[in-house]
């Protein structure tokens, strides 16, 4: 039976006390008069819980508290105009730990009297009265009733930490009295803290109550309680099947939190009430699945079945030509098969099974068969790419391949065999729109599905070219981007103060800018043209920078005349002139000419030494603008 706090202490259970005196006087033969005795205790309880379980009409005399009514503690507050309340002048707020731990105050004593505002209707309560530590991390759970001077009460709500500073206030919804079926209790809610709410009971009658379960508890721990409660009351045991349903356990947790809770003490005839709960749990017959539908889909064939209320998940079979065999376990209500081929014909069954894998229920000894037929592919995203128009489907189980197909004049025409998910169609031009489909396709090329007979379009519009590269060169910065299918032709620009400015049309996918000087730092971009030199792609606004630096010069010729060594070295965009250097084996680089030319002869080189030149670039000022290569290039002075 469920523990029963007096009226001061506000406890709305009856205490195992009670409960463990009479089971003993039953197992002594005094039944007749235990039940009499406990129709007397149960009769003074409810009368007691009526005081205290959000009954209207019972008065609470008003405490007189001539100290200050809030302290510096946290507060909680309750809205008595919103809950309907009227002529209330005093408001109490009964507090305790849901785990019954801990020392609290007394009912409507000084201590839980709170600081009421009849102008707004508010409730405030300072949770350090209750001479208890309260905070938003102590991560306890705590049982609240506020209540007035008119009778007026709240059923209990759940708080935690986190309710501190929220508001709590009534429905209007009425909940039956946990302790007394023929009376209500008025439901009570926090205004922001939603997970938080009415204390979930079960009630005497066997209803189900409230939202949210006290720190600990489960859903099968409560039923649990129940159990223990009304094992020896026929009326009440009635009730379990359903309450197993409503609350969707499986039989076996339930028995575990039975289990759990006898364990724990205080039953002298523990054993003879787990047999007469297990009993009535035994009785309890869980459903047959049943599979409300079988499809073909992309992934293979879908199984759906309805819910079974007190299992913990489903066991799937297939029958083989050795009888059923079982291929998935799951929680779930649905559940794909991909092991499938085409035109194969599958039975399914299901059963129900419990936490631990063992199987609770009965199964469809047919089953419900399926021919698995593949499903036409579905064109699930067409873009422009610098290849064409890119198609993208998704992949059907079972199946070898697929065949593309666009749509013309004449009907639909095969584009394309192949056996991944996406293709790119390059056949394409530019402001034309093209439609596709697609179906799935055997090893031998023999089409298995079906298709979309309107198919899916997409007008190509090519993309803005890409520079991928930009180098400093001999000749000046190059530039290299990627091709575009189906333009004639590019358009390069370059930024100058007043924006973008055409420099060159091409057909070719690079070209190299020499109008270029030393370091000097370049923006380019590029967009497609038609043959008329229409543009007819976006272009990248921000474009992209190179800096041009000189690149290195290179010797290309040295040659012995009569007159000295002849080099001569390639020319470099951007540059004023060139210096000219020598070494000889074990000495260093010696500056032998600054000259604009691209070539000169050394007459000072030395006959019959080999000699190495290099040479750099150098501006009008003569500072050096390039590199050099170090190694440079040797011949043998005649």
């Amino acid at each position: 039976m469920y523990e029963v706090r007096s009226a001061l202490q506000c406890n709305f259970t009856i205490h195992n006390t009670y409960t463990e005196y009479f089971l003993n006087r039953n197992q002594k033969g005094d039944y007749k008069m235990t039940k009499k005795i406990m129709s007397m205790i149960l009769s003074i309880a409810l009368v007691l819980s009526i005081a205290v379980v959000g009954i209207s009409g019972t008065y609470a005399a008003e405490v007189s508290d001539k100290t200050s009514e809030v302290g510096a503690g946290n507060n909680i507050y309750f809205n008595v105009k919103k809950s309907g309340w009227s002529n209330v002048k005093t408001v109490y707020c009964h507090i305790w730990r849901a785990d019954g731990t801990g020392e609290w105050p007394m009912w409507q004593s000084r201590a839980e009297k709170c600081l009421y505002d009849s102008s707004t209707g508010i409730a405030t309560y300072d949770l350090s009265k209750t001479g208890n530590k309260i905070s938003s991390s102590d991560g306890k759970v705590y049982c609240v009733i506020f209540s007035a001077n008119t009778g007026m009460q709240t059923y209990n709500a759940i708080m935690s930490g986190k309710c501190i500073g929220d508001t709590l206030y009534c429905t209007g919804n009425k909940l039956e009295n946990p302790e007394d079926s023929e009376k209500t209790a008025n439901e009570a809610v926090w205004t922001k803290n939603t997970d938080c709410g009415p204390e979930k009971k079960i009630t005497s009658s066997g209803n189900v109550i409230g939202t949210t379960l006290p720190e600990g508890d489960t859903d099968a721990s409560m039923l649990a309680c129940f159990l223990v409660a009304y094992y020896d009351w026929p009326e009440r045991m009635d009730k379990v099947p359903a309450l197993v349903k409503e609350l969707n356990l499986s039989t076996s947790d339930v028995m575990k939190a039975v289990n759990k809770k006898l364990d724990n003490g205080g039953y002298d005839n523990a054993d003879s009430i787990r047999a007469s709960v297990k009993a009535v749990l035994d009785k309890i017959d869980v459903a047959t699945p049943s599979i409300s539908k079988l499809e073909n889909i992309a992934g293979g064939i879908k199984l759906s079945w309805n819910k079974v209320s007190g299992t913990y998940g489903y066991r799937l079979y297939r029958k083989t030509s050795s009888g059923w065999k079982r291929f998935k376990d799951t929680t779930a209500t649905s559940f794909t098969d991909s092991a499938v081929s085409v035109n194969q014909t599958k039975t399914y069954t299901i059963r129900c099974i419990d936490k631990n894998g063992k199987t609770i229920s009965g199964y469809n000894s047919k089953g419900w068969s399926k021919k698995y037929t593949p499903v036409a592919p579905t064109i699930s995203k067409l873009e422009n790419t610098t290849g064409g128009v890119k198609l993208s489907w998704n992949k059907i189980t079972g199946v070898y391949g697929y065949r593309v197909y666009a749509k013309t004049s004449s009907g639909w025409k095969k584009l394309k065999d192949t056996t991944a998910t996406s293709l790119t169609d390059s056949a394409v031009t530019a402001n034309k729109t093209k439609t596709y489909t697609i179906r799935c396709i055997d090893k031998k090329g023999k089409t298995i599905s079906g298709y979309n007979s309107k198919g899916w379009s997409k007008k190509y519009t090519p993309v803005a070219p890409i520079i991928s590269k930009l180098e400093n060169t001999t000749s000046g910065i190059k530039l290299s981007w990627n091709k575009i299918t189906g333009v004639y032709g590019y358009r390069v620009y370059q930024k100058t103060s007043n924006g973008w400015k055409r420099i060159k049309d091409t057909t070719a996918t690079s070209f190299t800018d020499s109008a270029v000087s030393v370091n000097q730092t370049k923006t380019y971009t590029i967009r497609c043209i038609d043959k008329k030199g229409n543009t007819i792609s976006g272009f990248n606004s921000k474009g992209w920078l190179k800096k041009y630096t000189a690149a290195t010069p290179k010797i290309t010729k040295l040659k012995n005349t009569s007159k000295g060594v002849s080099v001569t070295w390639n020319k470099v965009t951007g540059v004023y002139g060139y210096r000219l250097y020598r070494k000889y084996a074990g000495g260093s680089w010696t500056k032998v000419k600054d000259t604009t030319s691209t070539s000169f002869t050394d007459s000072g080189a030395k006959k019959g030494k080999k000699v190495t030149y290099t040479v750099r670039c150098i501006d009008k000022k003569g500072n050096t603008v390039s590199d050099y290569n170090k190694t440079g290039w040797s011949i043998t002075r005649k």
